[in-house]
């Protein structure tokens, strides 16, 4: 006699890997207070400013010496 294993699988794709996903609440709607309005306004219009080369100096991630100083070349590989 020769079990069938498609039933039991179509159980468990339904109940550990579907259902799940159902039970999962929505993330809440967290409306900005007005101190953190003010500063998303400062931060768009200053990303609003910096050109796509200064942007993309930002995602520089440069390692710096351990007393919290830079390397002088980092000054010249972060411009280019």
């Amino acid at each position: 006699m020769k079990i069938s294993t498609k039933p039991f699988l179509g159980f468990f794709l339904a109940h550990f890997l579907l259902f799940p996903i159902a039970l999962v609440p929505a993330q809440p709607t967290v409306r900005p207070t007005a101190k953190q309005a003010v500063i998303e306004r400062k931060v768009d219009a200053l990303l609003a400013k910096m050109t796509l080369a200064e942007k993309l100096g930002q995602l520089q991630q440069l390692d710096g010496e351990a007393n919290g100083k830079f390397r002088p070349e980092h000054l010249t590989m972060a411009r280019a």
